[in-house]
């Protein structure tokens, strides 16, 4: 038994591939797989892919491995950015503040004694 591909591959393209963000020690923190609709050859279409995870904070590097259809050479392209994480500037500010609550009771209290 024999699997037949209905795919058009002599007419449309079928972008596929990996996107993989990695922070500035190269480790891998997101791999998520992309996979565009088909597309007709010699035109350009804009691929959006999201990532859901609320903990990256700081410098990253995207890096997209595509290629134009299952088994065609693989391209690469990579973009850096920085991400923000509300929750890890929440808890950023929520340190600072209790450094800053203790060491002014910790002069307060220096200035008690002293007295």
């Amino acid at each position: 038994m024999s699997k037949y591909n209905s795919d058009p591959r002599g007419l449309y393209l079928k972008p596929t591939g990996n996107l993989v963000i990695k922070n500035l020690f190269g480790q891998t923190k997101v791999e998520q797989k992309v996979a565009g609709n088909y597309i007709l050859p010699e035109t350009a279409r804009k691929i959006q892919s999201e990532v859901d995870n609320q903990y990256l904070f700081g410098i990253y590097k995207a890096e997209l491995q595509i290629s134009k259809y299952p088994g065609e050479p693989v391209e690469t392209r990579t973009l850096t950015f920085v991400k923000f994480s509300p929750i890890v500037l929440i808890l950023f500010a929520f340190v600072v503040l209790i450094l800053f609550i203790s060491l002014s009771y910790l002069k307060s209290f220096s200035k008690k004694k002293k007295k």
